[in-house]
This record gives structure tokens, C-alpha cells and sequence, in this order.
């Protein structure tokens, strides 16, 4: 075969470019650190790169969500902690007069500590971590549905389906701190309060309020007289289904109806008649139970929050005692001398009590669990980091010693080529 110059030139000048592409792209990445500087170089380990790094961001993520779980976690069983030590300054006193005392004196005592730790128990029930209620759910339970109005208190034409007595109602027309008094016969409800206007089809809202409190309650001042009748409320804050508790009310009563503002209807007569009696309402759980749920793995959630009726109503897996309903029968059977009732009522508290505890090691167990999740989440991260380092970071040494050797072929290259592109046709006729 025969070399021409032209061959000879060229590929001498190949040979130096890629030489001084190779040096270059030593330079580079001993600059940048990175045996990869773009996908082309090699594609198949750019794209193991990419799925590792979004690995690790993945990661930094459930990291993030078992920080916050963790913090609701910790605040629940500070407040969980805060009831028990309510629970167990209630079964103090219970102790103390769990046999009965014919001194009103002492039994008066009794039952003003008693009141007092109940609104500690509905300050703890409606806890709020920010602007959360911890114990209260997280869903808007609101239902819109249409219904004609007519300028009373009667509402017709209307799915009544899924509504319920007690609930709050909103819309065109309807007064603030309206609730439904009752349903029924037919597709008709009644309201406390009258709509200011009439119209068919009259789009309504119908449900508690969005991150309402989840135990709504308040002591008021009433004046009883001995009938189902209570005036002289301040009615804002109750609503119908609230139980109510104090001077002369039966136990387990609660509101039937709020027909006028000051004035409520309760489903059992007072025993009493007196201006100005010390009533407690509240107690009923309004949030949801829905089931607050973090993903902390590709393939694990934990629930973070306690369901407020399963821990206070008894209506889970923790126990079966309302625990306001137990403390209002206590303060009833004191307030009576009433001691069947009052050991009775003792001793649901003290099953309350082991309630809480069954929810605190829920908690507990949860929190152990994010733990455990936590280290694995951490150890699969930096396994990730550590490929990543080794596919993607320059071993600088490594590269130190092949710059060297690039540096002095290509030098090589260059002067082999200048010697050759001295040559000419007369070099070969000497």
C-alpha cells in the first residue's frame, strides 16, 4: 500500500487532536471533580446516576415526613399525658368521697374540683398543635345540598340523606350559629333559627366548620325551672346534641332544640328551679375520624394522629368509656350523695384512664416504628451516596498519574510529528 504525504499528515494531525481531547478531558474532569461530565461519556452509569440521586432526594423527603410525624407524635403524648394527669387528679377526689358524706359542705367541694378538672379535660380534648386540633381529624365533613326556603324555620324538598340533627347549617339566607333541629317526615327539615329569605333550590352547607374544635363546651349561667325549658343563655356556642351537665340537670341529658336565641329545649326536665344555675355543656365529639397517614417509605405510612372519639367517646379500639359522660354521672351522683353511682361512675374513670394509657402505647409504638423507619431510610442513603461517589467522584490520584501519561504522549506526538512533517522527497534521493 502506498503512504502519500497527505496520508501522513493526516494522521498525524488525528492523532494530535485526540490526544489533546483526551488531555483536555483530564483536565476537565480533575477540575470538576466528576469522571462523568455529561450522559454521552458513558450512558448506561448516567442513568444508574440519576436514579441513585433521585434516591437520595427521595429520601430526603420521608426524612423530612418522619421529622413532622415525629413532632405530632411527641406533642400527642404531652397532651395524652396532660389528660392521664386529669384523670388522675379526678379519681383523687372520687377516692376521697367514694363512700358517701351527708356533709353538703364537703360534697359542694367535691364537686367545684370536679368542674374544674373537666374544663382542664376539654381544654386538653381541644389541644391544638399551631393552628391544628390534634385530636380532631382533618376533613371538612360539609355536604352542599339544595333545598327550597321559605322564610321560617322549615326547609322542604331537600336530600336528607346524609344530614343529621345537630348539624350546622349555611347559605344564602340562613343566620349565623343556625344548626338543624330536626328532620323529617318527608324530604323536610326544621332549623333554629328562621331563614331571612325564600327561594327553590337554595344552595346549603350543611356540617361543622373546617378545623372546628373537636369537643365543643362552655359553663354558662341558666335559669332552670324544673321543666325541659332553659332561659337566660347565651346560646352562641352551643348546639343541638351538646350534652349538658350541672345544678338540677339528670345524667346523660342533652340539648333537643335551641327554638330562640337564650333559650334551649333539653330531652329530659330539670329537677330544680333556680336563676342563675351553673351548667356545663359540652363534651360531644365534632371532628372526624379520618385516619391521618405520612408516607415514610416507598412502601409504608403511619398514621400520626388519635381519633378524638376513640380516645374521650370510647368508641375505638382503646376502651369503651366516654369520658365525659363518666365525669358528669360522677359530679351528678356527688351532688346526690348518690353512692352506687358514685362508685359506679369511679370506676368507668378509672377505665378511662387505662383508655389513655392503651392510647399512649399506640403513640409509643408508632414513634419506635418512625425510628426504625428513619435508620433504614438513612442507611439506604448513604449506600446511594457511597455508589454515587464511587461511579461519579474522580480518584484523583488515579487521574494524576494519567494526566502525566497523556501529557508526555501527546508531547511524544507532536515532536515525532514536526520531525516527520520535516521531510521531503530530496531526504529520500540523498
Amino acid at each position: 500500500m502506498r503512504v502519500t504525504p497527505m496520508m501522513t499528515s493526516e494522521n498525524a494531525l488525528y492523532n494530535i487532536q485526540e490526544g489533546r481531547a483526551r488531555l483536555d478531558r483530564l483536565n476537565e474532569q480533575i477540575s470538576a471533580g466528576l469522571n462523568i461530565l455529561r450522559p454521552s461519556d458513558d450512558p448506561i452509569t448516567s442513568r444508574q446516576i440519576l436514579d441513585l440521586q433521585n434516591k437520595v432526594k427521595e429520601g430526603d423527603q420521608y426524612l423530612s415526613n418522619i421529622t413532622k410525624s415525629n413532632l405530632w407524635l411527641d406533642f400527642t403524648e404531652t397532651a395524652l399525658q396532660g389528660v392521664s394527669d386529669v384523670l388522675n387528679n379526678i379519681k383523687g377526689v372520687a377516692s376521697t368521697i367514694s363512700s358517701g358524706t351527708t356533709d353538703t359542705a364537703v360534697r359542694t367541694n367535691s364537686v367545684s374540683q370536679l368542674k374544674e378538672m373537666r374544663k382542664q379535660l376539654l381544654d386538653m380534648a381541644n389541644i391544638q398543635l399551631g393552628d391544628q386540633y390534634i385530636f380532631g381529624g382533618y376533613k371538612n365533613s360539609t355536604l352542599s345540598v339544595a333545598g327550597d326556603t321559605n322564610g321560617t324555620t322549615g326547609i322542604a324538598n331537600i336530600d336528607v340523606t346524609n344530614l343529621s340533627v345537630g348539624m350546622a347549617v349555611s347559605g344564602d339566607g340562613i343566620p349565623a350559629n343556625t344548626v338543624i333541629n330536626s328532620i323529617g317526615p318527608g324530604n323536610a327539615i326544621t332549623l333554629n333559627n328562621s331563614a331571612t329569605a325564600s327561594g327553590s333550590g337554595v344552595r346549603l352547607t350543611f356540617g361543622p366548620p373546617f378545623n372546628a374544635a373537636p369537643f365543643a363546651g362552655s359553663a354558662l349561667k341558666g335559669d332552670l325551672n324544673g321543666t325541659n325549658s332553659i332561659t337566660g343563655l347565651d346560646t352562641s356556642t352551643l348546639s343541638v346534641g351538646m350534652p349538658v351537665s350541672g345544678e338540677g340537670i339528670p345524667v346523660g341529658t342533652k340539648i333537643a332544640a335551641i327554638p330562640a336565641s337564650g333559650t334551649i329545649t333539653l330531652d329530659a326536665p330539670a329537677t330544680i328551679t333556680k336563676t342563675g344555675a351553673s351548667l356545663l355543656f359540652g363534651g360531644n365529639f365534632r371532628g372526624t375520624d379520618d385516619k391521618i397517614q405520612v408516607e415514610v417509605s416507598r412502601s409504608s405510612k403511619v398514621e400520626i394522629n388519635v381519633s378524638g372519639s376513640e380516645l374521650f367517646s370510647g368508641t375505638g379500639t382503646y376502651g369503651s368509656v366516654d369520658l365525659f359522660a363518666a365525669l358528669d354521672g360522677l359530679i351528678a351522683a356527688i351532688e346526690s350523695n348518690n353512692v352506687p353511682a358514685i362508685q359506679l361512675n369511679a370506676a368507668n374513670l378509672d377505665k378511662g384512664s387505662q383508655q389513655v394509657s392503651n392510647a399512649r402505647s399506640d403513640v409509643a409504638g408508632r414513634m419506635t416504628r418512625l425510628l426504625s423507619t428513619k435508620k433504614m431510610v438513612t442507611r439506604d442513603q448513604n449506600t446511594a451516596k457511597s455508589i454515587i461517589s464511587e461511579r461519579q467522584n474522580v480518584d484523583y490520584a488515579k487521574a494524576a498519574i494519567e494526566l502525566t501519561q497523556q501529557q508526555t504522549a501527546f508531547e511524544a506526538a507532536l515532536s515525532a510529528t514536526a520531525k516527520i512533517s520535516q521531510l521531503s522527497l530530496l531526504d529520500y534521493l540523498k
